[in-house]
């Protein structure tokens, strides 16, 4: 089958594909643990495998994909649990690919179950395969592939507990909204422009799109891109998954975004997950763009820990706040940092919250529910506003 120039645009491993991968690697290590406790069968399930492999054209190096990095994964799963069991499903519909992912994972046996042909024509499969266990799904074409809605909401809004990995790029909604007239519609004298337009109806199940590609107040190309993440959301996800990020990925810290790596979730605790992922990864981008050979050791670990540390000054400062306004002037820490949340979401790490609050406790502006000294500030915890703090912002007031 010939290749089409999103797939050959694989051969070279681009220099942000690490991200994935390193997100993906970080991620099932507590994922497993934390479901495999409740469930004695868990599943991860690649959507579009490829070969197991992605391979630079000019040094002929190979680097592993998803599959193999779940594969050991699971080993090592079962190497801990020898009573429970995890196994990843690979979809791939390209039989070049098949042999050659057959050839790569082929060392870890029922470990690794391979599907030939696309996961559309597997769905029923997979669904009976993996019933209502726990289960990772990750959903990586290349682009922006014709998958309808309906196609895939059988899988993802399947019962049993799911998390959710999809790696969207949008170049063929760019390119599709150049053959829409102003009004939204296919304009007749480009050939393609329907059928390209009605594709895109499908992937998002609506023809809203098409207003947000010809939105004029839309200036920036991210801008434009954020508001077709949230109607996929809203559209393909739905209530299914309450708590969804969009993470941009790109290939230097700041440069433009490359694709997006979306993850879902209907807890909470997956998602504290992916925040912290994601602020590592932003530390190793921002490492790996500003280090110069001739810099002084430390320096860039110097700058980013100033940085987060900028960060958390904020975020005390927005505590702060939120108490102040807070009737009675006080909330739990909880309540506090679910309402943060959304703000900081992959700026700071989960224990900044903790910090934040110890830091206004140290310079005496908020004060605990119980006398003593108590390390771990717990989530039903209330904290308030210390009496000299109220009596100054009612003076600077």
């Amino acid at each position: 089958m010939p290749r089409n120039r999103n797939e050959a645009q694989f051969d070279k491993y681009r220099n942000w594909q690490w991200i994935k991968h390193l997100a993906l690697a970080d991620y099932i290590v507590p994922w497993a643990e934390k479901v495999g406790s409740i469930a004695r069968s868990i599943f991860i399930v690649d959507l579009f495998a490829g070969a197991g492999t992605y391979q630079d054209a000019l040094t002929g190096e190979t680097t592993d994909g998803s599959p193999p990095i779940f594969a050991r994964r699971a080993q090592r799963y079962l190497e801990k649990h020898p009573d429970r069991s995890m196994q990843v499903i690979c979809s791939e519909r390209n039989k070049k690919n098949v042999v050659a992912l057959t050839e790569r994972v082929g060392g870890f046996g029922s470990l690794v179950k391979i599907l030939h042909g696309s996961f559309a024509r597997h769905i029923d499969t997979i669904c009976s395969t993996i019933g209502n266990a726990p289960a990772l799904i990750l959903f990586d074409p290349i682009g922006l592939k014709p998958i309808a809605a309906k196609t895939i909401r059988p899988l993802l809004h399947r019962r049993g507990k799911t998390d959710v990995f999809m790696i969207l790029h949008f170049k063929v909604i760019h390119r599709t909204a150049g053959m829409l007239l102003d009004t939204g519609y296919a304009n007749p004298a480009i050939p393609s422009a329907a059928r390209a337009a009605a594709m895109l109806d499908a992937v998002f199940g609506t023809k809203r799109w098409r207003f947000i590609a010809k939105n004029p107040r839309i200036t920036s190309v991210e801008e434009r891109e954020r508001a077709y993440l949230e109607l996929y959301f809203e559209e393909v996800l739905g209530p299914r998954y309450p708590l969804r990020c969009a993470y941009a990925v790109r290939s230097k810290y700041l440069s433009k975004v490359q694709y997006w790596l979306v993850h879902a979730s209907d807890h909470l605790d997956a998602h504290l997950l992916m925040n912290d992922e994601i602020v590592k990864l932003e530390e190793k981008l921002y490492e790996l763009t500003y280090r110069v050979e001739d810099a002084l050791p430390g320096n860039i670990e110097h700058e980013w820990t100033t940085k987060v540390a900028a960060e958390e000054t904020v975020l005390a400062e927005r505590m702060f706040a939120l108490m102040s306004n807070a009737p009675g002037g006080t909330m739990t820490f909880g309540a506090l940092r679910d309402e943060l949340l959304p703000e900081f979401f992959g700026r700071v790490k989960q224990g900044a919250y903790s910090r934040a609050a110890k830091a206004l406790l140290k310079a005496e502006r908020i004060k605990r529910e119980k006398d003593g000294v108590r390390p771990k500030i717990e989530l039903s915890e209330r904290l308030s506003i210390a009496p000299t703090a109220r009596t100054a912002a009612a003076s600077a007031a």
